[in-house]
């Protein structure tokens, strides 16, 4: 097995590496200290891309032991959400981990845990973001689960500069010591070294030193011993991570041993049953573990069975304090413990996830009182604070009952906002499941007012000149959905909505406009049948137990909908035809860069002569604005809420382009912590905007997102604004 592995690696560096290795013969031949750092660079992006594919999958044990120190604290550090449970007085902590790990070409990780002990309370946030750093293919473009530019990447001397000598190892075997470092401060590009085997020109040592907005690592990758079959792949981590933020820094080291228990290489692939065509998007086999604690051990008797190094004396003198403080606390006075306990809750309830399990495997969750990642600030909505309740049930056959509940206030408009969802997936091989949703929508004015509007000015609509009749809408919507074949999803439902005229009574003793007609009635139904219907080709996925899990595609996804008003159904006394087409589409353009487009069209048809309302579906304005990754890309961010329900008809046209460097990322020392910038377009074209034009720049980091834009209305350049999302608590 040994040699056929090495015979094909050899082969596939004759056949690659061509010219390449030619020129690294000759300088070898005159004096193997003088091998330049470009030839080396040729010969690491010639070989790289074949050690990276060589290995299809593998199985490994992984263990963990990390040091933690609290070098420096405040209040904030106990009631932070990303950070473990600091305790009183108490500087020096241990925590271990056993884990499976599984990994399948080219760069899916998958991890599960199966045993945690240690000193500390509670570890969230930090710890499990560790584990990032101990999924590392050193071949890969991509370090560090995509966020790192590798420096022997294709590209890669764009953004790094190069150093070198030739180094000898105890046994006097030849070796190439290759430096790097980035030319600008990004959290995408590291500095460090690699140390390389100028035989077979494969990775022996590498070490990574960067930093995020609020923490430095430097990480040690020792890889396999030479002619073993984990040559190829990492045997131990050695990693520190210091974290600094708001006056708190905890230092941390860890150090992680693979144990490989299966390794399975590119050519052994003939040796297995190909796939049918029908399955070739099924990544099942990359999944098998899915990243989870079900039936983690915690004990230390379980820990000590599993445990693959053994405890120094200095670990077993954590261990030994821990065990004597808890058995001190345990008898300190009943009022002690529960004062401690109520703080210790208050904490988590401002600032961190509750969870409540409940009988039969039941779980609810509800997000922080104080949670920055629920607050946003735009232009047009103002400030928006957010409030998410979750309930899961599941049952066997792996069926899922969901429930959640999204309360939000906006204060501009003082507008309080609720949805209440519930979900059963009843047959999750084929996605079936049932969708019930109760709230309250956008506030409306009906269409009637619009057509009046239109008969008398052609020019652009001032809304605050006017004086409209607005209506609370109360909906009630229930789906059905199912996916028979792989891509393909059926929606079937109806929606209700109810809608009560604002003021209705004070209304009534006014005297009306020629432009505005009064209601006859205080409140307005409508029943209307739904169908969806949406095509992603080549969709990817992968089945857990039964249920089945949509992944990605690399084609767009095209979506149908439409909906009919039934006029004397269950009182409603609105009539109409809708239909909406969509299209979304998100490419990779490389490492770290990608383009989105969203273009999307709607008209409204057949519509009662007596009062309507123009309410799309796909063209609407969200109440609660969430977050950078769901919105700011896909929706117009300066447009007054007041157009979406102007028009019968619209036609839109949305683009993004996405990369870890545009512009600010090259102003050396202010902006080393931005992860990502973006660029925006989006059009649109209904009745008196012909056409409404956006155009946006924003950034990333990993505490908040920034988008600046600027519109243009009729070929007239309007107003600026912006938006600001959190992501610190995420």
């Amino acid at each position: 097995m040994k040699q056929t592995v090495r015979l094909w690696i050899f082969a596939a560096i004759l056949c690659l590496a061509g010219q390449a290795t030619k020129l690294a013969a000759q300088e070898s031949e005159t004096d193997k200290t003088l091998i330049s750092v470009d030839s080396v660079l040729i010969q690491m992006k010639h070989f790289a891309p074949i050690y990276e594919a060589m290995i299809a999958e593998y199985r490994a044990n992984l263990y963990t032991k990390g040091e933690l120190r609290v070098s420096k604290r405040n209040f904030l550090l106990r009631y932070a959400p990303f950070m473990f449970r600091a305790r009183k007085g108490v500087r020096d902590y241990l925590i271990e981990t056993y884990n499976e790990l599984h990994y399948t070409a080219p760069n899916i990780f998958d991890r599960k845990v199966i045993a945690s002990y240690g000193t500390v309370d509670r570890f969230e946030g930090v710890g499990v973001d560790i584990q990032d750093y101990m999924h590392i293919n050193v071949y890969s473009t991509a370090l560090l689960t995509s966020e790192i530019l590798s420096p022997i990447a294709s590209d890669a001397h764009r953004y790094y500069t190069y150093t070198g000598n030739t180094v000898t190892d105890e046994d006097g075997n030849p070796y190439y010591r290759l430096e790097f470092r980035p030319k600008k401060n990004s959290s995408q590009l590291v500095e460090g070294y690699m140390i390389i085997s100028t035989d077979v020109w494969s990775i022996r040592e590498m070490y990574l030193a960067g930093r995020a907005e609020y923490l430095r690592f430097t990480n040690r990758v020792i890889m396999g011993e030479v002619d073993r079959p984990n040559e190829f792949l990492p045997t131990r981590y050695d990693l520190s991570v210091i974290f600094d933020m708001l006056g708190n820094q905890v230092e941390s080291e860890f150090s992680a041993n693979l144990d490989y228990t299966e390794i399975r290489w590119r050519a052994q692939e003939t040796e297995l049953p190909l796939p049918s065509p029908q399955n070739k998007y099924d990544l099942t086999r990359s999944f098998t573990l899915q990243t989870d604690t079900t039936g983690m051990k915690t004990d230390s008797l379980s820990f000590d069975r599993l445990r693959p190094i053994p405890l120094t004396d200095e670990d077993r003198k954590y261990y030994e304090h821990y065990t004597q403080e808890r058995d001190s606390l345990s008898r300190r006075p009943i009022l002690y413990a529960a004062d401690r306990m109520f703080w210790s809750n208050m904490g988590d309830a401002l600032f961190g996830w509750q969870t409540i399990y409940l009988n039969h495997g039941g779980q609810m969750r509800m997000s922080p009182i104080i949670d920055p990642s629920m607050w946003s600030y735009s232009r047009t909505d103002g400030f928006v604070i957010r409030q998410n309740l979750r309930f899961n049930r599941l049952f066997s056959g792996d069926r899922l009952l969901q429930g959640s509940a999204r309360l939000g206030y906006n204060f501009l408009h003082k507008e309080f906002h609720w949805r209440l969802y519930t979900d059963f997936y009843y047959w999750p091989r084929k996605r079936a499941s049932a969708h019930l949703r109760i709230g309250n929508g956008n506030r409306i004015y009906n269409g009637d007012v619009m057509d009046n509007l239109k008969a008398e000015n052609n020019n652009q609509i001032d809304f605050d000149s006017l004086n409209f009749t607005y209506f609370r809408d109360f909906y009630i919507e229930f789906l059905h959905r199912v996916e028979p074949v792989n891509g393909l999803t059926i929606d079937l439902g109806f929606a209700y909505h109810r809608r009560t005229t604002i003021g209705y009574q004070a209304l009534l003793g006014e005297v009306g406009t020629e432009l505005t007609k009064l209601p006859v009635q205080p409140f307005y139904t409508s029943m209307s049948p739904h169908i969806v219907l949406s095509w992603t080709p080549g969709q990817y996925y992968y089945m857990s137990g039964d249920r089945k899990v949509n992944l990605h595609s690399r084609w767009p996804t095209f979506s149908l909908d439409w909906g009919s008003g039934l006029n004397g159904v269950l009182g409603s006394s609105i009539r109409y035809q809708r239909w909406e087409l969509d299209v979304q589409h998100k490419i990779q353009l490389g490492l770290l860069r990608t383009f989105s487009y969203r273009l999307g069209a709607g008209i409204f048809t057949d519509q009662s002569d007596e009062l309507y309302f123009v309410d799309f579906v796909n063209f609407a304005k969200n109440n609660l604005p969430v977050d950078w990754n769901d919105e700011i890309g896909g929706v117009f961010q300066l447009l007054d809420r007041r157009w979406y329900n102007s028009s019968r008809r619209y036609l839109c046209a949305h683009a993004s382009y996405e990369s870890p460097s545009l512009a600010l990322t090259y102003l050396k020392g202010l902006t080393r912590n931005i992860t990502r910038e973006r660029i925006y377009l989006s059009g649109l074209l209904m009745p008196h905007l012909q056409p409404y034009l956006e155009l946006g720049y924003g950034f990333g980091t990993r505490i908040f997102n920034v988008g600046v834009f600027i519109n243009n209305i009729n070929g007239q350049f309007s107003e600026v604004g912006a938006k600001f999302t959190f992501e610190l608590f995420k």
